[in-house]
């Protein structure tokens, strides 16, 4: 049984409704940065303080916007669960946080994905799969707003507490309505059960789910027992036109956050002396606990001011929140707005931050403090802090954003419609726009509805795509499913300086943790074993243009892994460490050596109808030892599946 006393709605978000995808630049980091931040929040607060920000509209909107989202759209909702579903996944066993569902076809796999959940770690998921169905009927049919809910997100502990994010859609005003919900105090899902709903006012709705509508409840049960259906038809219209204005009466009120329409950020939209406060905390922490970053040419002193603010959403009190925008200051946005993404500083942030919280995961927790010591000192100095005005600001942002390595999406897609148009002029005509769901390796876009285009996204990937030219139409004709097609091999030009490529569009949907393990790890070990199997004369062996998968990884990361062992001093058994590492490097691959993917991932596997229809991403393809593309086996299989893998 569900304690229907301890589950309530706790708040909601109007949004402007967008389209558009987040590219995999912005989606990779936002995964890891959104599950750095939540492990932070756990060891700092515990589980339950995490679930309870996820329920606040206005926190909602602060996380997404300080990891590079859009800081007012609609997209932020779906972006947050999906980072969050990629970036905890791996934490699970060691947070005990769950991310289930997600957007259309993901949403409906929510009580499934729950039920296998429960299995594994001790709830009821079938219960909590009754509570995914009910929140999302509440929001769908009991109260009548208009919005068509089409995202639903449900992160549940190991103790089986729980928060639901959904979202509406409005397509007749171009608006979405966020709804949250919380696990702790909701006494009934059909009476006054949310904690939140974030939205614009849109006039008079039924709401059969407000205190005051009990009686309508029961008179709606009566009368489909008495009248029945066509009765209550005919009542209807004999009625219609009849003015039927309800009493006004008090209603208590939910944190409910609107936000504007406008997309640029502009200075009514920001509490800017709390940005003072949070650039004044960054110049006064930043030489006592950020020394060394200090010394990183051109990022350091901004990473510190990023940190700043990413501290905030660790630590601040819920009023803290009420400007979103504010947010968007440290990472900017992937529109430009109010500045471009500076990858450079996201990356500064990713890394200085994990390194605080993996010492705190081996019992150091100075680092995790001067993070917090910035939120702390950003709130004592705000009221007397000076600084930039906010155009100041955001100009200086720009005027740096090549030095930071910033990007847009819009940056991306005009310059392939140009690669393009230069030197493959017969495909000119057709539009250019970016994939559902990108890479990192590699920034990817449609080219009309049969081809895709592949830039390499940095220099240490710009070697895979004549390697994938030349060596994958010689291996497709021996493996079982489908691979890619290159189609054309483009040269560096208009200030790309890379070679990239084309081709052929292979339809398909990603592996999910939902899908039948036992089939997939067949049919992914039959691929394998096809390819192991090629001729291997002439290929490539390991080496930097494939990051040495396929090499022996003890000589070649061996002395990295003893530096870090060193480092890491009596936080953990470094005597052990060194015989794990030892014993691990007197392994050989004793056969010969034979073709490797390199990255077997589910992100790199096709399916359609069910099963394995193609393999994709080939650019670590090598020929070494095998052992990298059995990694899958712990990534993705587990139990049956992982034995028949």
């Amino acid at each position: 049984m569900l304690d229907r006393a301890m589950t309530h709605r706790a708040g909601s978000a109007d949004l402007p409704l967008h389209g558009g995808r987040v590219p995999e630049w912005l989606a990779g980091r936002m995964a890891k940065l959104g599950a750095v931040i939540a492990e932070a929040i756990v060891r700092e607060y515990g589980r339950d303080e995490f679930l309870s920000r996820l329920a606040n509209p206005f926190w909602f909107q602060s996380f997404g916007a300080v990891m590079g989202m859009d800081w007012h759209s609609s997209g932020i909702t779906t972006s947050v669960i999906g980072a969050l579903k990629r970036g905890l996944t791996p934490l699970e066993k060691e947070l005990g946080l769950h991310v289930c569902g997600g957007r259309g076809r993901h949403s409906r796999k929510t009580p499934d994905e729950l039920v296998a959940i429960g299995g594994r770690v001790g709830f009821d998921g079938a219960a909590l799969a009754r509570a995914s169905r009910l929140v999302a009927k509440v929001d769908s049919a009991a109260v009548q707003d208009g919005f068509a809910l089409y995202l639903h997100g449900f992160i549940v502990a190991d103790d089986g507490k729980w928060v639901v994010v959904q979202q509406g859609m409005k397509d007749a005003t171009a608006t979405a309505r966020r709804y949250h919900w919380h696990s702790a105090g909701l006494a009934d899902f059909v009476e006054a059960p949310h904690v939140a709903i974030e939205g614009e006012g849109q006039g008079t709705i039924v709401n059969l789910t407000d205190r005051r509508a009990a009686p309508a409840r029961h008179a709606s049960l009566d009368l489909l027992g008495s009248v029945g259906p066509d009765g209550i038809v005919r009542e209807v219209g004999r009625l219609e036109g009849r003015d039927a204005a309800p009493e006004e009466d008090e209603q208590p009120l939910l944190p409910h956050l609107v936000m504007p329409a406008h997309h640029d950020v502009r200075p009514k939209d920001v509490i800017l002396r709390r940005l003072h406060g949070a650039l004044a905390a960054a110049a006064d922490r930043g030489p006592a606990d950020f020394a060394e970053l200090l010394l990183v040419p051109g990022v350091g002193a901004r990473t510190v001011r990023s940190l700043a603010m990413v501290a905030e959403v660790i630590h601040g009190a819920p009023h803290r929140f009420a400007d979103p925008a504010r947010f968007s200051m440290s990472k900017g946005g992937k529109d430009g707005a109010p500045f471009p993404v500076p990858l450079k500083v996201y990356d500064e942030t990713i890394r200085v931050l994990k390194y605080a919280v993996v010492k705190a995961r081996l019992g150091a927790s100075e680092e995790l403090a001067a993070i917090r010591r910035l939120d702390v000192q950003a709130r004592a100095v705000e009221a007397r802090a000076s600084g930039p005005s906010f155009h100041d600001y955001v100009a200086e942002e720009w005027r740096r954003s090549p030095e930071y390595g910033a990007r847009t999406v819009m940056d991306d897609a005009a310059l392939v419609g140009r690669l393009v148009a230069a030197q493959f002029p017969h495909w000119a005509h057709l539009p250019v726009r970016p994939v559902a769901m990108d890479g990192w390796d590699n920034w990817t876009f449609h080219l009309g509805d049969t081809m895709k285009v592949r830039l390499p996204s940095a220099e240490a990937y710009a070697a895979q795509a004549e390697k994938e030219a030349h060596w994958l139409p010689r291996l497709a004709p021996h493996l079982p499913v489908a691979v890619p097609t290159p189609l054309g091999l483009g040269r560096p030009a208009e200030g790309f300086p890379w070679h990239w490529s084309i081709y052929q569009w292979i339809e398909g949907e990603p592996v999910t943790r939902a899908d039948d393990g036992v089939r997939l790890a067949r049919e992914v070990a039959a691929f394998l074993s096809a390819l192991q199997a090629i001729d291997t004369t002439g290929g490539p062996p390991p080496g930097a243009h494939n990051f040495n998968r396929g090499a022996h990884p003890v000589s070649v990361y061996g002395e990295e892994a003893r530096r870090s062992i060193d480092a890491l001093g009596s936080a953990i058994d470094g005597a052990a460490a060194h015989r794990l590492l030892d014993a691990a490097a007197a392994t050989r691959w004793n056969g010969a050596p034979v073709w490797v993917h390199g990255d077997i991932a589910a992100g790199n596997l096709l399916l359609r109808n069910g099963r394995l229809a193609a393999v994709i991403d080939f650019g670590c393809l090598a020929v070494g030892d095998p052992a990298c593309d059995l990694v899958i086996a712990w990534l993705v299989f587990a139990g049956d599946s992982r034995a028949a893998f």
